[in-house]
């Protein structure tokens, strides 16, 4: 970090505990015991995200994948095990990429307007990196109960309707329940 002769660059507490925070983590990188713990936390989300989508569409719900057929968001459904015979089909606002499919899961890739005219009850956001603008782009949808369901970097449903707390139930066991996220739009 750069700063002036005498001044300390590190001011605030929290950019000083983030610092903190990453400085330890960088040093678990030689633990084995760390990716040990890693792979465990994957292969656990990797069960709740499938079960949890599993049960719903036998249950009779729609799952779309909302927002964007990546690249990144495909190798994901290809380790979770999620195809076409779960998620209906997956949104996305790039013209050269509807009308197709996703790779390996064969997913028809559809437009953002088509995904609003279907309503599933789910959304998969697989580009949880810009989940602010789909919050704020699917503000409709969630008021009309759609919910997202937000797999990184902990599962999580969000939901308009603060009731939905069974929904928790999902996520188990309960040292790993992420936190409800119920958005008030």
């Amino acid at each position: 970090y750069g700063a002036r002769l005498g001044k300390s660059p590190l001011r605030d507490d929290r950019l000083i505990k983030n610092v903190h925070e990453a400085f330890q983590l960088e040093h678990r990188l030689g633990d084995p015991d760390a990716y040990v713990e890693f792979r465990s936390r994957i292969e656990s989300d990797r069960r709740k995200i499938r079960s949890f989508i599993a049960g719903e569409v036998e249950r009779g719900k729609k799952v779309w994948i909302c927002q964007g057929a990546s690249t990144k968001g495909n190798v994901l459904l290809q380790y979770w095990g999620l195809d076409h015979r779960l998620i209906e089909a997956a949104s996305d606002r790039s013209e050269e990429k509807i009308g197709k499919y996703t790779v390996g899961t064969g997913i028809p890739i559809k437009s953002e307007e088509e995904f609003r005219k279907a309503n599933p009850d789910f959304g998969l956001c697989l580009t949880y990196a810009f989940l602010p603008e789909i919050l704020q782009r699917e503000k409709e949808w969630l008021i009309c109960g759609g919910k997202l369901i937000v797999p990184l970097p902990q599962p999580r449903i969000i939901s308009a309707d603060p009731k939905d707390l069974e929904l928790r139930k999902y996520w188990e066991p309960a040292d790993r329940i992420p936190q409800l996220v119920c958005t008030v739009l």
